[in-house]
């Protein structure tokens, strides 16, 4: 499974030194062209195609700004991605291993609310137009996207278009449902059909559902509330490292207040990639990069798939 780091959690002036070291060790980044993101895109593009290795290292997956655009109520426009994509495409292409552009998809409906049928219906119409217009233009490198509540019809269309597609289950229901949905997509498709998960890493539907890529950004959040992912005995947990952190009046979630065994083990995977606690402590920086690297390890070494049958709640 291929793991895409999101989001924007380092900062290119304060954390430049983590950036360097991770362009080395992260293989899969998804970078946003929404409006102003696609500054941060260019630097991460820019420093990854810096490293001599990049051209067999390092996959960038490009993303619209579709989603984006839509939780803040305005529409991405192709007029303005397709410029950004063509200049991703000529600046980086060659010095990449690849680079994936996700199709700019309309998407259905509004944030909490279910879609009507003729929204529906127009979005698709939108999203086919813009997909065949920049397949025209990049190839098969585009992915198209295919929702919760488009429809099984709507799927083996999808299906029909590529060989890799997204497949974007909804964000505002439980855990639970997104899970199951996303079993019940592959419960449809051709095993050969590679799919790509949207914001789908909790470790349940990463295990259970195969997906060929996933993306996702928590390990900003992780950083951000004081916590660092760390793999302990082989599984990735969470663990509260700041000295801020509310984690450390709670017994066994903090570093301070963990047992002195599982004290040693954060000990070495820190000596391992090269922090030390004072750094986790205090940096936000080095908390990012610090759990960036201990999920790829964990992707790498000890992700495993149990996949599982899927249960039919509701239709696609």
């Amino acid at each position: 499974m291929n793991y895409y780091f999101s989001g924007m959690g380092l900062s290119p002036v304060h954390d430049i030194e983590y950036c360097q070291k991770l362009a080395k060790k992260i293989p899969f980044r998804l970078l946003s062209c929404y409006t102003d993101y696609t500054k941060f895109a260019h630097f991460w593009a820019n420093l990854v195609t810096e490293q001599t290795e990049s051209k067999t290292f390092n996959t960038l997956l490009l993303d619209s700004g579709a989603f984006t655009a839509w939780n803040k109520g305005v529409e991405m426009q192709l007029k303005d991605l397709l410029p950004t994509y063509a200049e991703f495409m000529n600046k980086y292409h060659s010095e990449c291993k690849e680079i994936f552009l996700i199709n700019l998809d309309k998407i259905p409906g509004s944030p909490g609310l279910n879609p009507t049928d003729e929204e529906v219906e127009e979005c698709v119409r939108i999203s086919d137009e813009n997909y065949n217009i920049l397949v025209k233009e990049f190839g098969n490198r585009v992915i198209p996207v295919f929702h919760q509540g488009e429809g099984e019809q709507r799927l083996q269309e999808i299906v029909e278009m590529a060989e890799y597609i997204c497949v974007s289950p909804r964000n505002d229901i439980p855990e639970k449902y997104r899970v199951q949905w996303s079993q019940e997509v592959h419960s449809k498709i051709p095993a050969s059909t590679k799919t790509h998960g949207l914001a789908t890493t909790g470790l349940k539907i990463m295990k259970t559902v195969p997906w060929y890529s996933v993306d996702s950004a928590s390990w900003m959040f992780t950083a951000s509330t004081g916590s660092v992912s760390v793999i302990i005995n082989g599984k990735l947990v969470n663990i509260g490292i700041s000295e801020k952190s509310s984690n450390r009046f709670q017994k066994g979630t903090h570093y301070d207040n963990i047992l002195t065994g599982v004290q040693a083990m954060i000990d070495l995977r820190m000596e391992n990639n090269g922090y030390t606690l004072e750094e986790l402590q205090t940096n936000d920086g080095a908390r990012c990069a610090f759990t960036m690297e201990e999920i790829q390890h964990w992707v790498d070494s000890f992700h495993t798939s149990q996949i599982a049958v899927p249960q039919t709640l509701f239709g696609l």
